[in-house]
């Protein structure tokens, strides 16, 4: 086989599709701007190895996606954490790989099928079960089946044969010296990997940062690491999360932004939040494509469920199964069009979270364990030991990236979505239509009520939990928010594939 790659103007800046047709030796590969690509290989994102060596299929951390073409086989690369996928179809005798499903379906002339309403329900419960979990499978519109692959690599033979394999892995760290250093040292090689000169776009580079755990321990590594900027987001309005202090005492120029900033952006962002995720989403990271495009950016996601004390909701092989919130998969297709890695520090590693949460319960991190609710001795004893006093840091949670998606999008938005949601109750059954207009008017604000209404009574967790579950994965009309926002996105890639295809484009 053979790589031929071809950058395609228009498409998202990470974005790629490659098709390996029966009987063809070339690999071809549509991408956007920013994917890097070699003689045999492609990538979309950085990882934990020289760039000039383009071992991605060898890396144990990948932010990000990519594939290499061997004689008689490519191998599809997924990052290494639970919140980027790859996706593959059969169609017209050929495999298609994409880490883009939106732009998976462009390429291939399909969409999401009206008649299924469970695409978000069965990618949550994919997450429930991380990297050991078969992938999700995704009906089309022309009666396809899209697999969802996640946290594991992906192996298409001449003949069309897929494999899915394990992803290489870290060495599990055995103590904190261990794990710092491993954390520390990673990180040290993204950042050589995404700035290299020899890149055809070095990655800027930049941290978030707040008063609470997460981000700023990743900033701790990121100043070790060379970067100089950050970015802080107080709480709808408040300094209370400020991160400014922190930074500044690391040495960081931090710029505050308000997290409410992004109310004042233009464009389409909400659709590429929407097709990524369903339930809290970060909207005040839009921030970033105004000024941080073309960056790798490193944020704290997932630091609750991996390092309190009391063990959060990540357990072996990066799975979830107590979450009812992914919220960090929702910056994906705005990350790919932004041209912007999202570098997930705690997760790096995270694989192991077993052994980290071991550590976290060890006798050597007494000292930085608090005994309060909100009490994570791993990140504490970084920050306290880069110079940072205790009691200046991590006294409150605030989660003030957190935004519900249904009440944030704006008029215009709000009315597509709407004008869409009417088409598809006409393009269900006839009965299934009618149930459809009763649960979208009466029975989901039913029990949006009622599961606010068990909270203040104190209800059985379990109980609450599955009504929540239900709220954010499968309740009309939001479940239809996917498929809406694939289809814009499909209409915003597919005459771009076409005219590429049109050309007959030479390979670079």
């Amino acid at each position: 086989m053979r790589l031929a790659a071809i950058r395609v103007p228009g498409l998202p800046s990470l974005g790629w599709v490659a098709t390996i047709q029966r009987g063809e030796p070339d690999v071809t590969v549509l991408h956007g701007d920013m994917v890097e690509t070699g003689d045999d290989a492609f990538v979309a994102g950085v990882w934990d190895g020289p760039f000039a060596d383009f071992a991605v299929t060898e890396a144990t951390t990948l932010m990000g996606s990519g594939g290499r073409v061997t004689d008689n086989a490519v191998t599809f690369c997924n990052a290494t954490h639970p919140f980027d996928q790859i996706y593959s179809v059969r169609a017209d005798d050929a495999v298609h790989v994409s880490n883009s499903l939106p732009l998976l379906l462009a390429r291939t002339d399909d969409g999401p099928d009206l008649r299924y309403r469970r695409y978000r329900a069965d990618r949550a419960k994919q997450l429930w079960r991380g990297s050991v979990a078969p992938p999700a499978s995704l009906p089309t519109h022309n009666g396809r089946e899209v697999l969802a692959h996640l946290a594991t690599d992906l192996v298409v033979g001449d003949e069309l044969s897929i494999t899915v394999i394990q992803k290489p892995a870290p060495r599990a760290p055995q103590d904190f010296a261990h794990y710092r250093a491993m954390l520390a040292e990673t990180l040290h090689r993204l950042v050589s990997n995404g700035t290299d000169p020899l890149r055809f776009q070095p990655l800027r580079t930049l941290t978030t940062i707040s008063n609470g755990y997460d981000s700023a321990m990743a900033s701790v590594l990121a100043a070790e690491a060379g970067i100089r900027d950050a970015l802080t987001l107080a709480s709808q309005g408040s300094q209370a999360d400020s991160g400014q202090g922190i930074g500044e005492q690391l040495g960081l120029g931090v710029k505050a932004l308000a997290g409410d900033a992004w109310k004042q952006q233009a464009g389409e962002f909400e659709i590429e939040f929407a097709a990524s995720s369903s339930g809290p989403v970060q909207f005040p990271l839009v921030a970033l494509d105004e000024q941080w495009r073309d960056s790798m950016v490193l944020v704290g996601s997932l630091g609750d469920d991996l390092w309190d004390r009391e063990h959060g909701e990540l357990e072996e092989h990066l799975s979830q199964p107590g979450s009812l919130m992914f919220t960090p998969s929702c910056v994906h297709e705005f990350g790919l069009r932004a041209g912007i890695v999202f570098v997930h520090v705690p997760l790096i590693g995270a694989v192991h979270c077993v052994d980290i949460w071991r550590i976290t319960k060890s006798a050597e991190m007494a000292p930085w364990t608090t005994g309060s609710d909100y009490d994570r001795p791993i990140p504490r004893r970084i920050i306290e030991e880069a110079g940072i006093p205790r009691g200046s840091f991590a006294t409150h949670k605030y989660a003030s990236a957190a935004t519900s998606m249904d009440e944030s999008f704006g008029l215009d938005t709000r009315a597509d979505f709407q004008h869409f949601w009417k088409s598809a109750i006409r393009a269900q059954p006839a009965m299934r239509g009618i149930w459809y207009r009763l649960e979208g008017s009466v029975i989901t604000p039913f029990v949006w009520r009622t599961t606010s209404l068990l909270r203040k009574l104190h209800a059985p967790r379990r109980i609450r939990l599955r009504m929540r579950w239900w709220s954010y994965h499968q309740s009309l009309p939001s479940a239809y928010q996917f498929h809406w926002s694939v289809l814009r996105l499909i209409d915003r890639y597919r005459p771009e594939i076409e005219r590429t295809l049109a050309r007959n484009i030479a390979p670079h």
